[in-house]
C-alpha cells in the first residue's frame, strides 16, 4: 500500500451500468470484451445490458494470513467474496497461492507490483525497477512465472498492476525514478501482451490510481494519459480511505474524471476509513453504492499502521459501532453473507 494522501471532493458523476453475471454476484469478474490475439479485451460492442448485479465485498488483512481472515469475517458475520493478496516480482507464488486465496470460494484479487520483497513504499530511487525495465523486457520471466501460475488456476483474478502510479512513493509512479506517463503505459502494455502471451487469459486487468487531492494528477487532469487504453484494461479501480465526511467526498471527483475517457466498469480497489467521522464515512458507503451502479464492487483494507505501514486505523472490527454500520451497508446492498467457518488455531 501507498501513503495515504486522500481528501474530499464534491463533483457528482453520472455514469454507464455495466452488465455483470450471477457469478459475478460471488465475487466473479465479469468479461468485459472479447479476447483477442493478444490476450487482451475488446471493448464490449453490445448496446443492450442486463440489470446489474450487486456489488461484491472483498477484504484484505495482512499477508492474507487465513486466520486473520476469517477472524475478520467471523466478527461482520460475512465471508467475502473477494479476497486481497499483494506479490512482488520476486515473490515465491504460485498457483497453490491462488487456491489458499479461493478456499471458500472468493476470487483472488491480486496487486502485482513490479518491484522486489526487499524494498519498502518511499524507496523510489531505484533504476533496477524503473518503467523503462519493465518495457525492455527485464523482468520477463518473472511475469511469465507469475502469468503461468495464473494460466494454472484456470479460474477468474482480479490483476491490479502497478497501482498509485499517479503518486510518489513507489518507483513505478510516472512522477519518481525517471517514470512519466507515456512510460508507465508502454511498461503497463508490455507486461499485458506478455503474461497474455503466457496463457493468464483468466486474468482481469484492474487500472488503479491513488485518489490524490491535489497536484498535476488531481480531479483537474493528468490520468487520462496515464490510461493503458480499454483494449488493455478491464476494470478501473481506485485507492481511497475516507478522512472525511463521506464515500462521495473521497470518490466523486475521481469517477468524474476517468468518466471522460472511458467507460470501463469500477471497483474500489483499496479503501478504508479512519478519524472521528469513521463510522458516518462506512454508513454513507451503502447509498453511495446504490447511487453508482458502475461500481462492481469495493475491497476493504482491514489494516493499521503497525500491522502494515498504512497511515491510518482502517479496521472495520474494532468497535461495535463499527461493525453495526458496516454490517448495515452490507445488508443495505443485498450482498449474499454466507457463514463464516469457525476460526481454530493451527
Amino acid at each position: 500500500m501507498g501513503i495515504r494522501r486522500f481528501l474530499a471532493g464534491t463533483l457528482a458523476v453520472t455514469a454507464w451500468l455495466v452488465a455483470i453475471s450471477a457469478c459475478e454476484t460471488s465475487g466473479t469478474p465479469a468479461t468485459s470484451g472479447t479476447p483477442t490475439s493478444s490476450g487482451g479485451p475488446n471493448p464490449s460492442s453490445t448496446t443492450t445490458r442486463a440489470p446489474r448485479a450487486v456489488p461484491f465485498f472483498g477484504l484484505d488483512v495482512p499477508r492474507a494470513d487465513s486466520l486473520e481472515l476469517q477472524r475478520v469475517a467471523s466478527v461482520i458475520g460475512c465471508q467475502p467474496s473477494v479476497v486481497s493478496s499483494f506479490v512482488k516480482l520476486d515473490s515465491a507464488f504460485s498457483v497453490h497461492n491462488l487456491r489458499a486465496l479461493n478456499s471458500h470460494g472468493a476470487t483472488p484479487f491480486v496487486t502485482l507490483e513490479p518491484w522486489s520483497q526487499t524494498l519498502r513504499s518511499g524507496q523510489v530511487d531505484e533504476p533496477a525497477y524503473r518503467l523503462a525495465s519493465v518495457t525492455g523486457g527485464s523482468h520477463d520471466a518473472a511475469l511469465v512465472r507469475i502469468a503461468r501460475a495464473i494460466a494454472a488456476y484456470g479460474k477468474p483474478v482480479y490483476l491490479r498492476f502497478a497501482h498509485e502510479m499517479n503518486g510518489d512513493w513507489y518507483p513505478w509512479a510516472t512522477r519518481v525514478n525517471a517514470g512519466s506517463s507515456s512510460t508507465y503505459v508502454a511498461a503497463w502494455q508490455h507486461a499485458h501482451d506478455v503474461m497474455a502471451r503466457a496463457g493468464a487469459h483468466n486474468a482481469k486487468w484492474v487500472w488503479s490510481p491513488a485518489a490524490l487531492a491535489t497536484g498535476p494528477d488531481g480531479p483537474a487532469g493528468g490520468l487520462s494519459a496515464m490510461y493503458p487504453g480499454d483494449h488493455y484494461v478491464d476494470f478501473v479501480g481506485f485507492t481511497g480511505y475516507g478522512l472525511t465526511e463521506s464515500a462521495a467526498t473521497t470518490f466523486d471527483p475521481w469517477l468524474a474524471d476517468v468518466a471522460a475517457f472511458t467507460s470501463r466498469p469500477v471497483i474500489l480497489s483499496e479503501i478504508g476509513a479512519d478519524g472521528p467521522n469513521k463510522v458516518a464515512w462506512i454508513s454513507s458507503l451503502g447509498p453511495y453504492l446504490e447511487q453508482h451502479p458502475q461500481i462492481a464492487g469495493f475491497v476493504w483494507f482491514n489494516t493499521t499502521p503497525s500491522s502494515t505501514g498504512a497511515s491510518g486505523y482502517y479496521r472495520i472490527d474494532n468497535s461495535s459501532a463499527q461493525v453495526t454500520a458496516f454490517r448495515a451497508v452490507l445488508a443495505r446492498l443485498l450482498i449474499p453473507c454466507s457463514s463464516p467457518p469457525k476460526v481454530t488455531p493451527s
